[in-house]
């Protein structure tokens, strides 16, 4: 009889805390321009995905270009927005934040197929984009 209560405390313990750690997947992406862009341009997009929030968080770190204007997370197959990341920046070469209103499904097919999407900024000089980067997992520690 003793054991019934241990087992309920157990298994609430387990279902409250699962999906916390849960729902939150990391995606990241090497930046780099080419000859087309801005061929000195670097830099990284780390990403948090919460598809229980429906919520896109990022971090974009670029150097070696100037005026960035937007970065959006696209797809290879047609070069469409899936997710917009920075649509107002500020100046600077650290962005962060967070987009809401992603749908689940839409957050489901990236973190499926990281690869199939990119992240791309555009700036005042390269309104195609400055930088890009394919989307993966980041490599476990």
């Amino acid at each position: 009889m003793r054991t019934l209560p241990v087992i309920a405390a157990l298994v609430t313990t387990l279902v409250l805390a699962a999906p916390a750690g849960a729902a939150v997947k990391r995606l990241e992406a090497n930046l780099r321009g080419s000859s087309a862009t801005d061929a000195d341009g670097r830099g990284t997009a780390k990403l948090r995905l919460n598809r229980a929030r429906e919520r896109v968080c990022f971090t974009i770190t670029v150097r070696n270009i100037d005026d960035v204007v937007a970065a959006h997370i696209h797809r290879h197959a047609d070069s469409s927005i899936a997710v917009d990341l920075i649509t107002a920046p500020e100046a600077g070469n650290r962005f962060t934040g967070c987009t809401g209103d992603v749908a689940k499904s839409q957050i489901r097919r990236i973190l499926r197929r990281p690869r199939r999407f990119y992240v791309n900024v555009h700036t005042t000089p390269f309104p195609g984009g400055a930088v890009q980067g394919t989307l993966r997992r980041p490599p476990r520690n």
